[in-house]
């Protein structure tokens, strides 16, 4: 049986089925650190060779369409984004790939000690949603 999808008159999709937030808490301090400085460094003005518009964050879900349950990266970069400043505005709280035309360019995995899949079946699922990079 398929779910019938509902085009708001506005154009864009219903998410009100997706759970695009849970308040799932971070591993450690260690973990929260390392994807605060890896976030940072694109937003503080450091000279880095992107020219482009980007986004650049951690832990926000990653959908590639209205069914996906999603998957959350530690960080992720996003380069040549579309609506970079628009969807802000419209209360996009997960990075969900029609709004930003595309999946992200990389996906950062902090391997931890606690099980999370970061070197077996995450990998393999960032490549089935066509994001050319994984660290």
């Amino acid at each position: 049986m398929s779910e019938k999808l509902t085009i708001l008159p506005h154009g864009d999709p219903d998410t009100s089925h997706m759970i695009l937030e849970d308040d799932t808490p971070l591993d450690s301090f260690i973990n929260e650190k390392q994807q605060r400085l890896l976030t940072t460094v694109f937003y503080s003005g450091a000279k880095i060779p992107i020219n482009v518009p980007f986004i650049v964050a951690a832990n926000v879900g990653l959908f590639s369409h209205l069914l996906d349950s999603g998957i959350v990266p530690d960080v992720f970069l996003s380069l040549n984004i579309i609506g970079e400043k628009e969807w802000w505005e419209r209360n996009v709280s997960s990075y969900l790939f029609w709004e930003f035309g595309k999946a992200p360019d990389i996906v950062i995995e902090i391997v931890s000690p606690t099980p999370g899949n970061e070197l077996g079946s995450k990998l393999t699922d960032y490549a089935k949603l066509g994001i050319p990079y994984d660290v």
